[in-house]
């Protein structure tokens, strides 16, 4: 038996949508990949059997196909942590665009 076996797909609710900006519920329902407002392209979600979130696509034909063979969807290149310094240099670059925008 494989681990596959026991993921399954759910729908995502995007619920943290539904709550007003900085709101304390807004930013708690943010921090699950199920209810984050977040992405909403990608509706659906495959999910292990302990309900942690491993990915989500756009349709259930994408799941079904990580769910057949997930190392071919594993990323080329491992996910560096983000840093302050890439923090502040995002930053600088917004308030850049946004001097250059204002004209």
């Amino acid at each position: 038996m494989n681990e596959q076996d026991n993921w399954k797909i759910v729908k995502r609710t995007f619920e943290a949508f539904k709550h007003p900006r900085g709101s304390p519920e807004r930013n708690r329902l943010n921090r699950s990949s199920l209810t984050s407002e977040y992405a909403r392209k990608n509706k659906y979600l495959v999910v292990d059997e302990n309900n942690k979130p491993l990915k989500s696509f756009l349709n259930k034909n994408e799941c079904y196909r990580f769910m057949e063979n997930p190392d071919k969807f594993k990323p080329d290149q491992p996910i560096k942590k983000y840093t302050r310094s890439d923090f502040i240099s995002g930053r600088d670059w917004y308030i850049k665009r946004r001097r250059y925008l204002k004209g």
